[in-house]
């Protein structure tokens, strides 16, 4: 029987000291054909010459590669767009240039397709990768509890679980990256995909090891947060929500559609729908601490996250939160002080408590300066600088 071939887009820039581990992965995968298409978006490094010699070196079958260089550094929207013109094959993944793919990569994901027809797209997990600390730790990522292929687009809402470089899709769902972005570009992808009509899956199964380091794309919070804004206001979401309303309302819909009003800075909008919520507990209770802060309305935020902080497991962003709105509020220093320290040893990888404690000693601080966080922490922070 004869084997699909499927096409693998490298995006690589800079990358000297991961690149070989990555192609090494992939001529190792239990599938062939493939087609490894290389995108060099203008590296100044040895990366270009470590992946040709490696190239000239293999040997094998049933892999073949082709390399597109560009003069300059273009985005990495841009190097995937460049390897989907370039791809033949029926189905396709990318593959980033600093991690390492798993026997299975495509075995998996392709089998499942093989087996659902009507499925365009597969998103799977990943063991992330932290390089700098020692002995290389990593942790499964994992997908939130709850979220199934029918409810994913409403987890979608809330924040990117579903990054490009854990797909597998088919040729058919060959869709440009917004080039014009410079962070969130999954994001941006995912909808542009549902809004097309294309059906999309996950499996809660990782095959790469993601790595963690200082130049991951989304390590820049605060330029995400904007891209992330735009991309929300670039679909007709509303409509969606009107839809959904009718054919299935439910909490699952009132809330999603509040993080999203809350994300673009429709608060009163986001309060509405929380009032429709049947189970006003955990994450919408959380939100709705967040939604009488970003009002200002900071007495009601006060008496909501302090009620939330006297539970027995604390969050470290109750703690954080409340700290903020009582010194928005002319609350006691030291009161906040002992909160936000409370909250940096609950969970030491979470940095919005101790940047407030910093810029709380300083000789001036302007209280506009303190993080409150908007969403409750991931389970596991894929970056101890990113929340969102």
């Amino acid at each position: 029987m004869k084997h699909s071939l499927v096409s693998c887009i490298v995006p690589m820039y800079n990358a000297e000291n991961t690149i070989l581990e990555c192609l090494q992965s992939l001529v190792a995968l239990d599938y062939q054909p493939l087609q490894v298409v290389l995108v060099d978006d203008g590296s100044t490094d040895h990366s270009l010459r470590i992946a040709q010699d490696f190239i000239d070196d293999f040997d094998g079958e049933g892999v073949e590669f082709s390399i597109i260089t560009e003069d300059r550094n273009r985005g990495i929207s841009y190097a995937k767009n460049r390897g989907l013109e370039k791809m033949r094959g029926e189905y396709f993944f990318f593959a980033a240039a600093d991690d390492v793919q798993f026997f299975n990569r495509v075995s998996l994901p392709l089998a499942y397709m093989q087996k659902n027809p009507g499925v365009d797209v597969v998103f799977l997990d990943c063991e992330l990768w932290h390089d700098s600390r020692d002995g290389h730790q990593s942790a499964r990522r994992g997908f939130p509890e709850g979220m199934t292929n029918e409810n994913a687009f409403l987890y979608q809402l809330k924040r990117s679980y579903f990054w490009s470089g854990f797909l597998f899709a088919r040729s058919s769902a060959v869709n440009q990256f917004d080039e014009s972005l410079s962070s969130a570009v999954d994001y941006d992808w995912y909808f542009k995909q549902f809004f097309d009509g294309k059906t999309m899956h996950f499996l809660d199964v990782p095959v790469m090891k993601y790595r963690l380091h200082d130049k991951n794309t989304s390590k820049n919070l605060s330029e995400t947060s904007a891209n992330v804004l735009k991309i929300l206001k670039k679909y007709n979401f509303s409509k969606t929500y009107e839809n959904l309303c009718q054919s299935c309302p439910s909490d699952e819909v009132h809330l999603s559609f509040a993080w999203l009003d809350q994300t673009v800075g429709r608060y009163p909008e986001a309060l509405n729908k929380i009032s429709n919520l049947q189970n006003q507990k955990g994450e919408a209770q959380f939100l709705k601490g967040v939604l009488f802060a970003s009002l200002k309305q900071f007495n009601q935020a006060i008496d909501h996250f302090r009620s939330l902080c006297e539970k027995k497991n604390a969050l470290p962003e109750c703690l954080n939160n409340l700290a903020v709105c009582l010194l928005n509020s002319g609350g006691v220093v030291s009161d906040a002080v002992g909160l936000l320290e409370r909250a940096g040893s609950i969970n030491p990888d979470y940095l919005d408590a101790p940047k407030n404690l910093w810029i709380l000693r300083e000789e001036t601080f302007n209280y506009s300066h303190l993080h409150l966080t908007t969403k409750p922490l991931r389970s596991i922070l894929t970056h101890v600088d990113s929340y969102e």
